[in-house]
Protein backbone atom coordinates (compact mmCIF):
# COMPACT_ATOMS: atom_id res chain seq x y z
CA UNK A 1 0.00 0.00 0.00
CA UNK A 2 3.02 2.56 0.78
CA UNK A 3 3.28 2.36 -3.11
CA UNK A 4 -0.31 2.86 -3.54
CA UNK A 5 -1.22 6.51 -5.32
CA UNK A 6 -3.66 8.48 -4.53
CA UNK A 7 -5.79 9.38 -6.92
CA UNK A 8 -9.05 11.19 -5.40
CA UNK A 9 -9.67 13.98 -7.72
CA UNK A 10 -10.43 16.55 -4.36
CA UNK A 11 -7.29 15.33 -3.32
CA UNK A 12 -5.32 16.83 -6.52
CA UNK A 13 -7.29 19.45 -6.63
CA UNK A 14 -6.98 20.90 -3.21
CA UNK A 15 -3.57 20.17 -2.67
CA UNK A 16 -1.85 23.30 -5.46
CA UNK A 17 -5.12 25.31 -4.02
CA UNK A 18 -2.79 24.86 -0.36
CA UNK A 19 0.48 25.11 -1.96
CA UNK A 20 -0.16 27.98 -4.11
CA UNK A 21 -1.82 29.94 -1.43
CA UNK A 22 0.87 29.01 1.27
CA UNK A 23 3.70 30.14 -1.80
CA UNK A 24 1.92 33.12 -2.05
CA UNK A 25 1.83 34.13 1.12
CA UNK A 26 5.37 33.21 1.76
CA UNK A 27 6.42 35.48 -1.12
CA UNK A 28 4.34 38.55 0.47
CA UNK A 29 2.00 38.54 -2.11
CA UNK A 30 -1.62 40.38 -0.49
CA UNK A 31 -4.71 39.00 0.33
CA UNK A 32 -6.23 40.92 -2.52
CA UNK A 33 -3.97 39.05 -5.11
CA UNK A 34 -5.24 35.76 -4.03
CA UNK A 35 -8.90 37.25 -4.35
CA UNK A 36 -8.35 38.24 -7.22
CA UNK A 37 -6.79 35.09 -8.94
CA UNK A 38 -9.48 32.88 -6.92
CA UNK A 39 -11.96 33.10 -10.18
CA UNK A 40 -10.24 32.48 -12.75
CA UNK A 41 -9.26 29.17 -10.97
CA UNK A 42 -12.84 28.41 -10.28
CA UNK A 43 -13.80 28.86 -13.55
CA UNK A 44 -13.08 24.89 -15.15
CA UNK A 45 -13.96 22.97 -11.70
CA UNK A 46 -13.13 19.35 -12.45
CA UNK A 47 -15.57 16.35 -12.38
CA UNK A 48 -16.30 15.08 -8.89
CA UNK A 49 -15.66 18.52 -7.23
CA UNK A 50 -18.05 18.57 -4.31
CA UNK A 51 -21.67 20.62 -5.25
CA UNK A 52 -21.11 24.05 -4.20
CA UNK A 53 -17.69 24.53 -4.65
CA UNK A 54 -17.74 26.41 -7.71
CA UNK A 55 -20.33 29.25 -6.51
CA UNK A 56 -18.63 29.28 -2.87
CA UNK A 57 -15.61 30.11 -4.87
CA UNK A 58 -17.11 32.62 -7.46
CA UNK A 59 -18.76 34.15 -4.58
CA UNK A 60 -15.62 34.61 -2.80
CA UNK A 61 -14.28 35.88 -6.40
CA UNK A 62 -16.65 38.78 -6.94
CA UNK A 63 -16.66 40.07 -2.60
CA UNK A 64 -13.05 40.06 -3.19
CA UNK A 65 -13.46 42.10 -6.16
CA UNK A 66 -15.80 44.59 -4.69
CA UNK A 67 -13.13 45.01 -2.17
CA UNK A 68 -10.24 45.38 -4.33
CA UNK A 69 -12.36 48.14 -6.00
CA UNK A 70 -12.76 49.79 -2.60
CA UNK A 71 -9.12 49.87 -2.08
CA UNK A 72 -8.16 51.30 -4.96
CA UNK A 73 -10.71 53.46 -4.54
CA UNK A 74 -9.02 54.51 -1.58
CA UNK A 75 -5.47 54.31 -2.86
CA UNK A 76 -6.54 56.54 -6.16
CA UNK A 77 -8.50 59.32 -4.36
CA UNK A 78 -9.88 61.95 -7.30
CA UNK A 79 -7.44 64.64 -8.47
CA UNK A 80 -6.85 67.71 -6.28
CA UNK A 81 -8.83 70.87 -6.43
CA UNK A 82 -5.52 72.66 -8.70
CA UNK A 83 -6.29 76.11 -6.63
CA UNK A 84 -6.70 74.44 -3.05
CA UNK A 85 -3.02 72.66 -4.42
CA UNK A 86 -1.64 76.30 -4.66
CA UNK A 87 -3.13 77.63 -1.67
CA UNK A 88 -1.77 74.60 0.55
CA UNK A 89 1.67 75.89 -1.14
CA UNK A 90 1.47 79.12 -0.72
CA UNK A 91 0.67 78.54 3.14
CA UNK A 92 3.58 76.02 3.43
CA UNK A 93 6.00 78.80 2.15
CA UNK A 94 5.00 81.57 4.21
CA UNK A 95 5.30 79.09 7.36
CA UNK A 96 8.88 78.22 6.49
CA UNK A 97 9.87 81.82 5.25
CA UNK A 98 11.70 84.11 7.94
CA UNK A 99 9.39 86.08 9.59
CA UNK A 100 9.85 89.72 8.06
CA UNK A 101 10.98 91.71 10.89
CA UNK A 102 13.40 88.53 12.46
CA UNK A 103 16.92 90.49 13.33
CA UNK A 104 19.96 87.57 12.83
CA UNK A 105 22.56 87.88 15.64
CA UNK A 106 25.70 88.79 14.28
CA UNK A 107 28.53 86.53 14.74
CA UNK A 108 29.97 87.10 18.63
CA UNK A 109 33.92 87.84 17.77
CA UNK A 110 36.63 87.46 20.15
CA UNK A 111 37.78 90.88 21.45
CA UNK A 112 41.20 91.32 22.54
CA UNK A 113 42.16 93.74 25.09
CA UNK A 114 43.22 97.26 24.10
CA UNK A 115 47.00 97.73 23.51
CA UNK A 116 49.11 100.10 26.29
CA UNK A 117 51.29 102.51 25.34
CA UNK A 118 54.71 102.35 24.89
CA UNK A 119 57.94 104.38 24.38
CA UNK A 120 58.98 102.72 20.16
CA UNK A 121 62.44 104.27 19.80
CA UNK A 122 63.95 104.57 16.14
CA UNK A 123 67.26 104.68 15.44
CA UNK A 124 69.77 104.46 12.12
CA UNK A 125 69.43 106.27 8.78
CA UNK A 126 67.10 107.03 6.54
CA UNK A 127 66.82 108.74 3.13
CA UNK A 128 65.62 112.40 4.41
CA UNK A 129 68.41 113.38 6.87
CA UNK A 130 71.94 113.23 6.19
CA UNK A 131 72.97 111.63 8.98
CA UNK A 132 72.12 109.13 11.69
CA UNK A 133 68.56 109.82 13.09
CA UNK A 134 67.81 108.48 17.06
CA UNK A 135 64.21 109.49 18.59
CA UNK A 136 62.83 107.95 21.76
CA UNK A 137 65.93 106.00 22.28
CA UNK A 138 68.04 105.73 25.14
CA UNK A 139 71.47 106.02 25.05
CA UNK A 140 71.61 102.57 27.30
CA UNK A 141 70.01 100.86 23.58
CA UNK A 142 71.46 102.90 21.30
CA UNK A 143 75.02 102.92 21.43
CA UNK A 144 75.08 98.98 22.16
CA UNK A 145 73.41 98.77 18.44
CA UNK A 146 75.34 101.04 17.09
CA UNK A 147 78.59 99.57 18.15
CA UNK A 148 77.14 96.14 17.08
CA UNK A 149 76.15 97.44 13.71
CA UNK A 150 78.58 99.97 12.26
CA UNK A 151 81.29 97.40 11.89
CA UNK A 152 78.34 94.51 11.11
CA UNK A 153 77.57 96.55 8.16
CA UNK A 154 81.08 96.96 6.97
CA UNK A 155 82.77 93.72 7.36
CA UNK A 156 79.18 92.42 5.37
CA UNK A 157 79.92 94.80 2.45
CA UNK A 158 83.54 93.54 2.18
CA UNK A 159 81.99 89.22 2.36
CA UNK A 160 79.52 90.28 -0.23
CA UNK A 161 81.72 92.06 -2.88
CA UNK A 162 80.32 93.93 -6.02
CA UNK A 163 76.81 92.12 -5.01
CA UNK A 164 76.75 94.51 -1.74
CA UNK A 165 74.34 97.25 -3.48
CA UNK A 166 71.90 95.15 -5.56
CA UNK A 167 71.36 92.61 -2.05
CA UNK A 168 71.32 95.67 0.51
CA UNK A 169 68.62 97.50 -1.20
CA UNK A 170 66.51 94.49 -2.32
CA UNK A 171 66.39 93.09 1.12
CA UNK A 172 63.68 93.19 3.16
CA UNK A 173 62.88 93.84 7.24
CA UNK A 174 63.51 91.43 9.73
CA UNK A 175 61.50 90.95 13.19
CA UNK A 176 64.10 90.50 16.42
CA UNK A 177 63.70 89.53 19.57
CA UNK A 178 67.31 89.78 21.76
CA UNK A 179 67.48 88.18 24.84
CA UNK A 180 68.08 90.66 28.05
CA UNK A 181 72.30 89.40 28.05
CA UNK A 182 72.83 89.66 24.51
CA UNK A 183 74.33 93.46 25.15
CA UNK A 184 76.41 91.87 28.24
CA UNK A 185 80.09 93.48 28.79
CA UNK A 186 81.09 96.41 26.95
CA UNK A 187 77.71 96.91 25.42
CA UNK A 188 76.73 97.87 28.42
CA UNK A 189 78.47 100.85 28.94
CA UNK A 190 77.56 104.38 27.55
CA UNK A 191 79.82 106.98 25.69
CA UNK A 192 81.30 108.01 29.07
CA UNK A 193 82.17 104.33 30.08
CA UNK A 194 79.32 104.12 32.83
CA UNK A 195 77.68 100.35 32.60
CA UNK A 196 74.54 100.16 31.74
CA UNK A 197 71.66 97.57 31.14
CA UNK A 198 70.43 97.37 27.91
CA UNK A 199 67.68 95.02 28.89
CA UNK A 200 65.46 92.84 26.33
CA UNK A 201 65.03 94.18 23.02
CA UNK A 202 61.91 93.60 20.42
CA UNK A 203 61.72 94.85 17.35
CA UNK A 204 62.62 95.82 13.11
CA UNK A 205 65.35 96.37 11.70
CA UNK A 206 65.67 97.35 7.38
CA UNK A 207 67.98 98.00 5.59
CA UNK A 208 68.48 101.99 4.09
CA UNK A 209 70.36 104.62 3.35
CA UNK A 210 71.22 108.27 4.44
CA UNK A 211 70.88 111.23 1.98
CA UNK A 212 74.15 111.10 0.98
CA UNK A 213 73.58 107.03 -0.32
CA UNK A 214 75.62 105.81 3.08
CA UNK A 215 73.92 102.46 3.57
CA UNK A 216 73.05 101.71 7.15
CA UNK A 217 70.22 100.57 8.98
CA UNK A 218 67.27 101.92 10.47
CA UNK A 219 66.08 100.06 13.83
CA UNK A 220 62.59 100.70 15.42
CA UNK A 221 62.34 98.77 18.84
CA UNK A 222 60.22 98.78 21.75
CA UNK A 223 62.49 100.93 24.07
CA UNK A 224 60.88 100.46 27.57
CA UNK A 225 60.60 98.13 30.24
CA UNK A 226 57.76 96.05 28.98
CA UNK A 227 60.02 94.58 26.45
CA UNK A 228 61.37 92.38 28.79
CA UNK A 229 58.12 90.89 29.70
CA UNK A 230 57.75 90.63 25.94
CA UNK A 231 58.43 86.47 26.00
CA UNK A 232 60.74 84.69 23.35
CA UNK A 233 59.21 83.89 19.80
CA UNK A 234 59.32 79.98 20.77
CA UNK A 235 57.71 80.40 23.76
CA UNK A 236 55.20 81.93 22.37
CA UNK A 237 54.19 83.35 19.37
CA UNK A 238 54.84 86.59 18.48
CA UNK A 239 52.27 89.89 18.23
CA UNK A 240 52.44 89.65 14.29
CA UNK A 241 50.33 92.84 14.16
CA UNK A 242 52.28 94.63 16.26
CA UNK A 243 55.35 93.78 13.93
CA UNK A 244 53.58 94.62 10.93
CA UNK A 245 52.34 98.00 11.96
CA UNK A 246 56.53 98.59 12.81
CA UNK A 247 57.21 97.33 8.97
CA UNK A 248 54.47 100.23 8.16
CA UNK A 249 56.35 102.61 9.86
CA UNK A 250 60.06 101.96 8.31
CA UNK A 251 58.55 101.99 5.22
CA UNK A 252 56.43 105.04 5.15
CA UNK A 253 59.63 106.91 6.78
CA UNK A 254 62.05 105.89 4.18
CA UNK A 255 59.21 106.71 1.51
CA UNK A 256 60.15 110.62 2.78
CA UNK A 257 57.73 111.54 5.40
CA UNK A 258 57.80 114.58 6.68
CA UNK A 259 59.55 114.44 9.74
CA UNK A 260 57.17 116.12 12.38
CA UNK A 261 54.22 113.22 10.84
CA UNK A 262 56.95 110.89 11.60
CA UNK A 263 57.52 111.49 15.13
CA UNK A 264 53.80 111.64 15.17
CA UNK A 265 53.30 108.67 14.03
CA UNK A 266 56.40 107.12 16.42
CA UNK A 267 54.49 108.52 19.51
CA UNK A 268 51.34 106.82 18.66
CA UNK A 269 52.76 103.28 18.33
CA UNK A 270 51.39 100.88 21.26
CA UNK A 271 53.12 97.93 22.86
CA UNK A 272 53.05 94.43 21.70
CA UNK A 273 50.38 92.27 23.61
CA UNK A 274 51.61 90.53 26.33
CA UNK A 275 50.27 86.83 26.93
CA UNK A 276 48.51 86.42 30.15
CA UNK A 277 50.60 86.66 33.09
CA UNK A 278 53.69 88.12 31.55
CA UNK A 279 53.53 90.32 34.55
CA UNK A 280 53.90 87.55 36.53
CA UNK A 281 57.92 87.29 35.43
CA UNK A 282 58.47 90.73 36.37
CA UNK A 283 60.22 89.20 39.49
CA UNK A 284 61.61 86.05 38.22
CA UNK A 285 63.16 87.82 35.34
CA UNK A 286 65.05 89.94 38.15
CA UNK A 287 65.76 87.27 40.49
CA UNK A 288 66.74 84.77 37.87
CA UNK A 289 65.82 81.81 39.96
CA UNK A 290 62.66 80.02 40.25
CA UNK A 291 61.05 78.04 42.90
CA UNK A 292 57.74 76.23 42.63
CA UNK A 293 56.03 73.09 45.01
CA UNK A 294 53.12 71.27 44.78
CA UNK A 295 50.74 68.16 43.98
CA UNK A 296 51.23 68.77 40.18
CA UNK A 297 54.04 68.47 38.03
CA UNK A 298 55.94 71.50 38.88
CA UNK A 299 58.31 70.65 35.97
CA UNK A 300 55.50 71.91 33.81
CA UNK A 301 54.48 74.76 35.91
CA UNK A 302 58.38 76.14 35.62
CA UNK A 303 58.93 75.27 31.90
CA UNK A 304 57.64 78.16 30.51
CA UNK A 305 59.72 80.94 32.39
CA UNK A 306 62.54 79.54 32.88
CA UNK A 307 62.64 78.81 29.10
CA UNK A 308 62.73 82.81 29.04
CA UNK A 309 65.12 82.79 31.70
CA UNK A 310 67.13 80.53 29.36
CA UNK A 311 66.73 82.09 25.98
CA UNK A 312 68.31 85.65 27.48
CA UNK A 313 71.58 84.78 25.61
CA UNK A 314 70.06 84.19 22.24
CA UNK A 315 67.92 86.06 19.66
CA UNK A 316 65.67 85.23 17.33
CA UNK A 317 65.19 86.76 13.79
CA UNK A 318 62.21 86.16 11.30
CA UNK A 319 60.39 87.37 8.50
CA UNK A 320 56.64 86.80 7.54
CA UNK A 321 57.71 84.76 4.75
CA UNK A 322 59.06 81.86 6.49
CA UNK A 323 62.51 82.93 6.95
CA UNK A 324 63.48 81.74 10.38
CA UNK A 325 66.90 82.25 12.32
CA UNK A 326 67.73 81.94 16.39
CA UNK A 327 71.76 81.95 17.45
CA UNK A 328 73.43 82.47 20.70
CA UNK A 329 74.28 86.61 20.71
CA UNK A 330 74.17 88.69 17.61
CA UNK A 331 74.61 87.86 13.93
CA UNK A 332 77.85 88.10 12.55
CA UNK A 333 79.14 89.22 9.20
CA UNK A 334 78.64 85.98 7.17
CA UNK A 335 75.15 85.14 9.25
CA UNK A 336 74.30 88.87 8.53
CA UNK A 337 75.16 88.57 4.41
CA UNK A 338 73.27 85.31 4.46
CA UNK A 339 70.15 86.74 5.59
CA UNK A 340 70.34 89.84 3.63
CA UNK A 341 70.51 87.12 0.35
CA UNK A 342 70.22 83.70 0.66
CA UNK A 343 68.16 83.90 3.97
CA UNK A 344 65.07 85.28 2.11
CA UNK A 345 62.06 83.85 1.92
CA UNK A 346 60.42 82.35 -0.81
CA UNK A 347 57.48 84.28 -0.06
CA UNK A 348 56.40 87.62 -0.45
CA UNK A 349 55.97 90.04 2.43
CA UNK A 350 52.98 90.84 3.42
CA UNK A 351 53.58 94.34 3.73
CA UNK A 352 53.25 96.27 0.47
CA UNK A 353 56.21 97.34 -1.53
CA UNK A 354 58.24 97.29 2.17
CA UNK A 355 61.56 97.83 0.42
CA UNK A 356 60.33 101.21 -0.20
CA UNK A 357 62.80 103.56 -2.97
CA UNK A 358 65.50 102.68 -4.49
CA UNK A 359 68.50 104.74 -3.49
CA UNK A 360 71.23 106.69 -5.21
Amino acid sequence: MGDEKNTDPRAENAAPTEDTATDDTAAGATPLADAQSAPDDAEAPEQGTPPGTQEDVGNAGSEATSNAHAEESDDDPAAPDPDLLAQDTAETDAEQADPPDAVVDPPIEATLPPRASAQVGLFGKLPMRGDFITRQMPNTLSRPFEDWLIPLVQDTRATLGADWSRIWHSAGAWNFWLGADVFQGNWHKDMHGRSGSAGASVGVLQPSADKHGRDFPIVLLLADGQSRLVPPPVVTPPDAEWYAMCRQFLHSARAGQDIAELETALANLPAPRLPAGAEEMAPLLESRALWAEGSGDVWNDIARADHQLAGGSRSYWWQDGGSVLSLVGLPDADTFAFMLSQGQPTLPDPTPDDHGPAFQ
